[in-house]
């Protein structure tokens, strides 16, 4: 999921020469709305994951599954920076949902460690982006337009599995509290 999400963030200028929305200046702007939204994410995030608990992170992953396909569609400068916008506020309840569940998982003598593991898998989701994005544009030939919606599909399948892991170990747990299992 990470890989997917930096390939948005970190390759948005091969995205706006591709779909020829705009200049360099363009590109600088709409990684400044992103990352200031990410940053308002952040903030969020705590409120909703005590709402969500284990769930935070679906939403995130259907929006950032759709903004794959609008930014395929969208030919317009105004449709591009919303949604990049949108996917930038996202982002955080993905990744800080498992900065805190790795720490809610392991005893606190642990913690630290899980965290470097989690912020290691993300260094190499960033390291990654640019290949795959570059890979894919070589095999299919055509631009962003063309491969965004591909990405689009592999976070809904993650999106699925994600929901039913889900509620696979929440039937076990309740069998396991009733002593069913």
């Amino acid at each position: 999921m990470a890989m997917l999400y930096f390939m948005i963030f970190y390759m948005i200028g091969v995205y706006v020469a591709d779909k020829q929305l705009g200049d360099e200046a363009f590109v600088g702007a709409i990684t400044s709305v992103m990352t200031i939204c990410t940053a308002i994410g952040s903030i969020v995030f705590g409120g909703i994951y005590r709402i969500l608990r284990n769930k935070v992170y679906w939403p995130a992953l259907m929006v950032i599954a759709i903004g794959y396909f609008v930014l395929a569609a969208a030919d317009s400068q105004i449709i591009a920076a919303v949604m990049l916008a949108i996917i930038g506020f996202a982002w955080p309840f993905y990744f800080c949902f498992f900065y805190t569940y790795c720490t809610e998982i392991v005893p606190s003598g642990k913690s630290g460690l899980s965290t470097s593991i989690v912020a290691s898998a993300n260094g190499l989701a960033m390291a990654a982006s640019s290949q795959v994005l570059t890979y894919a544009l070589e095999a299919s030939g055509g631009g962003c337009a063309q491969v965004y919606p591909v990405f689009g599909f592999v976070l809904i399948a993650i999106w699925v599995v994600s929901i039913v892991v889900q509620r696979v170990r929440s039937v076990r747990l309740k069998g396991c509290s009733t002593g069913e299992v």
